[in-house]
């Protein structure tokens, strides 16, 4: 449907079907706007600037009260806004270019990113929360840094061989005291 720009309404919001097709004094339907008394249109007001970020950022999306903005190096950001750093996983250098869609998935960001190279990777941002000192990770735990948030997540793996599985009549060394 082609648009139409409207300058004068008489009528409001009609929805009877006139023959001759519809007035031009008269809408249909209006979203995101509303009629002055004197018949014009006026858009609502939109969010309102609460900070200006660097042109590296790219993207916005909010998710449990924080604006997460999204770049491919650690970016200062002003409180309340949280950098993630979204790397190419073929070429790191590679700067990013566009973000295509960023919704929510099970409470984390699920973003689909444009590096400048055209190459598109989905992007799943899941956290188990900021690292915590004297805590137990479990494998596959992810965590962020609390002290100098980097826009990284760090996941816990193995550091050393798991236990060994006891077996009759094999001796592992130890002579017990």
């Amino acid at each position: 449907m082609r648009p139409i720009e409207l300058h004068n309404l008489k009528q409001g919001i009609n929805r009877l079907r006139v023959k001759g097709g519809a007035s031009p004094s008269s809408l249909y339907d209006l979203q995101n706007a509303y009629i002055t008394q004197e018949g014009t249109i006026v858009p609502r007001e939109g969010t309102i600037r609460t900070a200006t970020l660097t042109s590296s950022t790219v993207g916005l999306i909010a998710i449990n009260g924080i604006f997460n903005v999204f770049a491919t190096s650690v970016q200062s950001v002003p409180a309340g806004f949280l950098c993630n750093v979204l790397v190419n996983p073929v070429n790191p250098a590679v700067g990013l270019k566009k973000i295509w869609y960023a919704q929510p998935l099970m409470q984390f960001p699920y973003v689909v990113a444009e590096f400048n190279d055209n190459s598109v990777y989905h992007y799943w941002l899941q956290s188990n929360g900021t690292w915590k000192a004297n805590t137990v990770y479990k494998t596959g735990n992810i965590v962020t840094p609390l002290a100098s948030p980097n826009g990284l997540a760090y996941q816990a793996v193995r550091a050393m061989p798991p236990n060994f599985l006891a077996a009759p009549n094999f001796h592992r060394g130890w002579n017990g005291c």
